[in-house]
């Protein structure tokens, strides 16, 4: 059936098929009418309307290595206040739209069982939780038969319900990927979130993604719908660590930076995080970024390094502490004050 999601500045016409498949047949951005983009104007914080239910620090759905779910407030402090519609064209968990909640927004993920999860938990919720539970049920009374037969499951099927069983049970919630598509992550040894815990986050994530547009799609056909005055959140595999998971082995740096070079000309906000530093900052990693590409460099301090605190299995992490690199296309203060000046007005 053919179904309009509506907001108060966009519009997308989707075709839903089967469960969880959805494909966007057009996508339509109104934006702010040009007659009155000369006037002061004001959108909401983060173009999101005040909710007392949803201020609360979002707990993840789904584990998944390399998510910003510590850092997303952070991260979302250097945001411009004013923005159109916000893009994540790595989606992963959505931490960052998790914290600042838009009332328009576009994610796309290469990943489809990925983006199918996401669908579901905006649509069908009931349909992941229940599988959810019959799958934890079975999978305390015998873990490593289960585990194996649900990724044996998987591997056939690329299904959504049995990527957020694995992402809940795996080791570490390292989605990993060989070249040839396979799951190959081996069993955890924790135990996963309750069927009643996850009804909850899905309750209120549910809530955060109900205007939020899905596409499986490369990062390029995603970045691509961005135009003036929205705002582009990237968070790609760090080439540093991050190769072998969520088959990321033919990611290319330079694409992206290609990509968003032109997103800038047609006037959108950057924001791109990558590897900052690795061994409590004796380690740099370097890169040569395009001229005229991002005006601000920050770093942003994590903590531990999670893949090393696996490896490390419990020893001293003194020196594995590691950084964020957050890149900006914009003046991050010129931008700020120029903000503070038209709230004041």
């Amino acid at each position: 059936m053919i179904q309009a999601l509506n907001t108060s500045r966009t519009l997308s016409l989707c075709f839903l098929g089967n469960d969880w498949d959805i494909v966007v047949i057009s996508f339509i951005h109104t934006g702010l009418r040009q007659d009155v983009l000369h006037q002061p104007f004001q959108l909401p914080l983060f173009g999101v309307e005040p909710n007392s239910d949803l201020e609360m620090k979002v707990r993840p759905l789904f584990k998944y290595i390399g998510s910003k779910y510590r850092s997303a407030e952070k991260i979302a402090s250097y945001f411009p206040k004013r923005f159109k519609t916000y893009y994540e064209p790595f989606a992963g968990s959505l931490a960052v739209l998790g914290a600042i909640k838009p009332s328009s927004s576009v994610a796309g993920d290469i990943v489809k069982p990925l983006i199918d999860l996401w669908i579901l938990a905006q649509r069908q919720p009931d349909k992941l939780l229940s599988s959810y539970e019959k799958n934890y049920n079975l999978y305390i009374k015998d873990r490593q038969t289960v585990y194996e037969n649900i990724k044996e499951s998987f591997n056939k099927n690329n299904n959504p319900y049995d990527f957020l069983f694995i992402s809940r049970t795996c080791y570490g919630g390292v989605i990993r990927f060989r070249k040839d598509g396979y799951l190959s992550t081996p069993i955890g040894c924790h135990h996963p979130i309750s069927p009643e815990s996850l009804a909850q986050r899905m309750k209120v994530w549910s809530s955060i993604i109900s205007n939020t547009c899905f596409f499986h799609s490369s990062f390029e056909d995603t970045i691509e719908k961005a135009g003036s005055g929205d705002l582009i959140y990237c968070d790609p595999p760090y080439s540093d660590t991050q190769k072998i998971l969520y088959g990321a082995q033919s990611f290319s740096l330079n694409d992206l930076f290609q990509c968003l070079q032109k997103a800038k000309s047609r006037g959108a906000y950057i924001v791109l995080s990558i590897d900052g530093t690795k061994k409590s900052g004796s380690k740099k990693i370097s890169f040569e970024f395009p001229d005229n590409l991002f005006f601000n460099n920050n770093y942003l301090s994590l903590g531990g390094s999670m893949l090393k605190r696996f490896s490390c299995e419990g020893l001293d992490m003194v020196d594995e502490f590691v950084s964020d690199r957050l890149l900006l296309s914009y003046d991050f203060k010129s931008l700020a004050s120029k903000e503070g000046l038209l709230e004041a007005a």
